[in-house]
């Protein structure tokens, strides 16, 4: 089942930029089974200049990788539990690309091009 509309995934831009990663797609449709509820995507795919303006890095694991692929979500996450459902849930399934310290949601990133085994 997928819990997350298109309209989530696409750049906030207005682009139309929607090519997500299907294996992060199947872990934040797990998250959200597990939670019970809903979860929303607030940020996933995101073009060069919409990253630009959010002040997203060169490198950010939302913006398409080199076969056009989105590799990065931003979960909104703001209880304790949901945080860590999401949080375990990622490491089990091998994300070790994660961003906490943001108090509204939870970075998953997988891009190859950026660091493994981070928590921020």
């Amino acid at each position: 089942m997928n819990y997350f509309p298109k309209s989530e995934l696409t750049c906030k831009c207005g682009c139309g930029l929607c090519k997500f990663s299907p294996f992060l797609l199947k872990v934040i449709n797990e998250i959200r089974r597990r939670l019970g509820r809903a979860l929303i995507a607030q940020s996933a795919c995101r073009c060069i200049p919409h990253n630009k303006a959010e002040g997203g890095e060169e490198t950010s694991d939302h913006l398409p990788n080199e076969d056009g692929i989105c590799e990065g979500i931003d979960l909104k996450a703001i209880h304790s539990h949901t945080r860590y459902i999401v949080i375990s849930t990622a490491l089990e399934y091998g994300i070790t690309r994660i961003g906490g310290r943001y108090k509204t949601f939870i970075h998953l990133g997988i891009a190859e091009r950026n660091p493994k085994e981070v928590i921020w």
